[in-house]
């Protein structure tokens, strides 16, 4: 394997290259220092306050399949793991144990971490059950209980190791009155299985001998069990994600805001239609041609955030109302049709100089800094890749139907996606944009009720 600790990475056509060729064949793993440091700054868009210089670079190595190792344990956790693993088939984790909270513990950690304890088939059950003391339990966890010796681990190693419904298995083992770890280490390198096998040996030096024993035979323990968990998200997330780094498109084209709605219909964005006003006239006659009710908000450019100024009316159902509205937001102001929608979704695209055009996708409305629910992606992607960019977000899952919910039809918010990163790239002068919200309407439609673009001669 590769290991690297990094606080600067330039990004090249080579260097992807070489990745995009290696990283799933020889795992590299990189830890990245500076993550705080980089790219902080005040931020013009919601879009510019998510996505900073280091989630740009994390995004890149993901993508290009390097493995990213969250701190300096975390990095260890992994070149531990991928000295002796390299491929997994599943999520599906069967866990042996000795001691009841350890295996709560692990098991707690499978399910945060977003894999499966296995379901050990009946055939399984009936042959532990016959080799094991009536007092065991043959579920998942099994547990060998306090006093099992080496022998009860072997036999119940050798019975799951068959099972087709696990897919790996975490042996933990606590020092009690039985308990032999020398012996049991000795099993567990023994264990005829292509199945990863990580042990976690809980109990510092008592149990020291053992965890030395496995390590000289290559085989991985660690002295906690939510290490062994993080150990095996991390082989199955490298087993099943796939390198999604394109080949950048080169455009060289200028975009002009004065022709922003024609340009966003140009790339089949479904972008609702305003119309810029400065009198009280105009607004009338506006509102007349969109007919009631009515969105009015703030136009000026020196504000990023208009529904946090006051910028933003909604449901403006008469002339009353909307007039009284534009006398606190004031000229130059834009006038819209008010779409009703249960949900707020956000869009947004960050250009990073080093790095590339940054996509982000999750819920949105003014809490998106808050509820910080995305998925990120460089361009350019495909709609395979946006589903996936959808499903990884908590909006995604409402809008697949949570909870008998209405389902929403998620390859046209993919999309949508696609075709927003594509604008973004056929533009050299566009630095970030933010469609937030987009709202979900109860007909099952998609519409940008605000586009905010920033151009990288504007203050």
């Amino acid at each position: 394997m590769i290991v690297a600790y990094l606080e600067h990475l330039v990004v090249s056509p080579e260097l992807t290259k070489i990745l995009v060729e290696n990283a799933k064949k020889k795992p590299t793993i990189v830890l990245f220092g500076g993550k705080t440091a980089a790219g902080a700054h005040a931020a013009a868009s919601h879009t510019g306050s998510l996505v900073s210089s280091y989630l740009a670079i994390e995004t890149y190595l993901k993508q290009a399949g390097v493995v990213v190792a969250e701190d300096l344990e975390d990095l260890f956790v992994k070149v531990t793991l991928f000295s002796v693993y390299s491929q997994i088939n599943g999520n599906r984790v069967a866990i042996v144990t000795n001691a009841g909270g350890p295996s709560t513990a692990s098991s707690d950690a499978i399910v945060k971490n977003g894999l499966a304890l296995a379901n050990i088939s009946d055939e399984t059950r009936a042959k532990l059950q016959a080799v094991l003391r009536p007092e065991a339990s043959v579920g998942n966890p099994i547990d060998i209980l306090g006093d099992a010796n080496d022998i009860e681990y072997k036999l119940a190693m050798e019975v799951i190791a068959t099972d087709p419904n696990i897919d790996s298995i975490l042996v933990l083992l606590t020092p009690q009155t039985s308990t032999k770890t020398l012996e049991t280490a000795q099993h567990i390198i023994n264990l005829a299985t292509d199945k990863p096998v990580i042990s976690a040996f809980i109990g510092g030096e008592s149990v020291a001998d053992g965890i030395k024993h496995l390590e000289s035979a290559k085989k991985v323990c660690f002295p906690y069990p939510e290490m062994g968990v993080r150990a095996i998200k991390a082989l199955v997330d490298f087993s099943t994600s796939q390198v999604e780094i394109g080949v950048k498109s080169n455009r060289n084209e200028l975009f002009e805001m004065a022709q922003k709605d024609d340009l966003l219909k140009q790339f089949n964005l479904p972008v609702l239609e305003y119309i810029e006003i400065n009198t009280e006239a105009e607004i009338l006659a506006a509102a007349e041609r969109i007919t009631y009710p009515v969105v009015l908000k703030t136009a000026r450019k020196d504000i990023s955030h208009k529904s946090d100024a006051g910028g933003v009316k909604l449901n403006l159902k008469n002339e009353a109302e909307l007039l009284a509205a534009f006398a606190e937001v004031g000229a130059p102001a834009i006038v819209g049709k008010m779409v009703k929608g249960k949900h707020e979704v956000f869009l947004g695209i960050k250009k990073d100089e080093n790095i590339g055009t940054v996509i982000a996708f999750g819920t949105g409305g003014i809490y998106s800094e808050v509820y910080k629910d995305l998925s990120y992606r460089l361009a350019p992607i495909t709609t395979e890749i946006a589903r996936r960019m959808i499903e990884e977000t908590k909006m995604g899952a409402i809008l697949a139907g949570a909870r008998g919910q209405k389902a929403y039809d998620l390859d046209k918010i993919a999309e949508i996606i696609v075709s927003t990163a594509k604008f973004a790239d056929n533009f050299k002068n566009i630095t970030e944009i933010d469609f937030n919200p987009m709202i979900a309407d109860e007909g099952g439609e998609f519409y940008l009720v605000d586009a905010r673009i920033i151009l990288d001669n504007e203050e």
